[in-house]
């Protein structure tokens, strides 16, 4: 755990109005409250500082912790590679750049229709296609597609974006690029409400570098 999930706002509220007003009711709490005697006193101050310091700051630990755990899963991994003719992607993608890389064709999630491709002719020269999004028999024909997830609340404190490379035929996955963002505490929030948000994040997040270094065009295309 290298870091604590807070903005720098939370911490000058922390400090310039929450611990104030904490040791002023600590005050109150020992001369009103309290009973009489060192042991009470002694007791009762650290239930009332461990109820004060969790209030504003319980859900952060427990971002802490999640983060601490789940950050080392974080980052590109590729568990294999494989020659392809070609692929279907889910992600955004400019598809004739692709077949300038030395895919026979490239199929991808186009706006609108239920799937689009672009392939090379026999002539070289380059087909484009799609089909409506009514026609549910239109289904990809590649076998490895790019996948994404994107603002996976995976806890509640917690997002995930991750591209995979999945063997459609088998359901292995090839490789996977996943991100972490740790979210403000509930207090954070409130405090960061009028501002532009804040997350922290870990990991890689690339769909460009995991496609590369996966789905190789076959050679000799």
């Amino acid at each position: 755990m290298d870091r604590f999930y807070i903005s720098g706002l939370m911490y000058w509220f922390l400090l310039v109005v929450y611990l104030p007003l904490v040791l002023l009711v600590l005050v109150w709490v020992w001369r009103r409250v309290l009973p009489a005697g060192w042991g009470w006193k002694l007791g009762g101050t650290v239930v009332y500082l461990v109820l004060v310091f969790l209030l504003p700051l319980g859900d952060v630990l427990y971002t802490n912790w999640q983060m601490a755990r789940l950050c080392p899963d974080a980052g590109l991994h590729v568990y294999r590679s494989v020659e392809v003719d070609g692929f279907y992607s889910e992600v955004g993608l400019v598809p004739r750049e692709e077949l300038g890389k030395g895919y026979q064709y490239v199929e991808f999630a186009a706006p609108g229709q239920r799937l689009g491709w672009v392939e090379r002719g026999a002539d070289g020269v380059v087909i484009e296609g799609s089909c409506p999004r009514e026609d549910a028999s239109c289904k990809p024909r590649s076998r490895y597609w790019l996948t994404s997830t994107t603002n996976e609340a995976i806890l509640s404190s917690v997002l995930r974006d991750e591209y995979r490379v999945v063997d459609h035929d088998t359901g292995e996955v090839l490789g996977r690029s996943t991100s972490y963002a740790a979210l403000p505490g509930q207090l954070d929030r409130w405090l960061l409400q009028m501002f532009d948000p804040v997350v922290w994040t870990c990991g890689e997040f690339s769909d460009r570098v995991l496609q590369e270094r996966i789905l190789m065009p076959r050679r000799g295309q």
